[in-house]
């Protein structure tokens, strides 16, 4: 068993609201020189985007999973990811919550400015909480939501503080 934070059923729709510019689309082209800070892509549609933009300081996150059934073929966003020097870390994280050791990989990426790509067995979603926690104002924490887009939260102190406030509701699992 991994020890993780779950997120308790009565927050969910909080959780779930979106927080940042929604897009639809290839969002790319308004991402140009915004981000000194680094950039954060957390889904797998969203990392694909993201990876043509060779920005540094980038971490993709992704679990190979589109809407939580279909199952996408990782290997060439991987392959790419690789070839263009990518650090590449494999962690669990249960659908719903959030382990201590991908809250501690996601950051370590983040604050080493490492690109970065994380292969997560279980599921990504609630790892844009750690990636806004984490993310120095003026960075972006871009992440999938399925049938809608993509949102686009430019990280600012406040923005930072409540994602850290956030993790306060969150309540030991398994």
């Amino acid at each position: 068993m991994i020890p993780s934070l779950r997120l308790p059923d009565k927050l969910r729709k909080d959780f779930q609201a979106i927080r940042g510019e929604v897009y639809r689309g290839d969002f790319t082209p308004l991402l140009s020189g915004l981000s000194p800070n680094g950039i954060s892509c957390i889904g797998d549609i969203v990392s694909r985007y993201c990876i043509q933009l060779q920005e540094s300081a980038m971490l993709l996150v992704i679990d190979g999973k589109t809407r939580r059934t279909s199952r996408i073929d990782e290997d060439p966003l991987v392959r790419m990811a690789v070839e263009r020097g990518y650090r590449v870390r494999r962690v669990v994280n249960p659908p719903g919550g959030i382990t201590y050791e991908a809250i501690e990989v996601v950051c370590s990426a983040i604050e080493n400015r490492v690109n970065s790509l994380i292969l997560v067995e279980g599921e990504e979603d609630m790892l844009a909480l750690p990636a806004i926690a984490c993310t120095r104002p003026g960075g972006l924490v871009i992440y999938g939501i399925p049938g809608i887009g993509a949102t686009l939260v430019k990280v600012n102190l406040l923005v930072s503080r409540e994602a850290q406030t956030r993790f306060l509701e969150l309540r030991p699992g398994i």
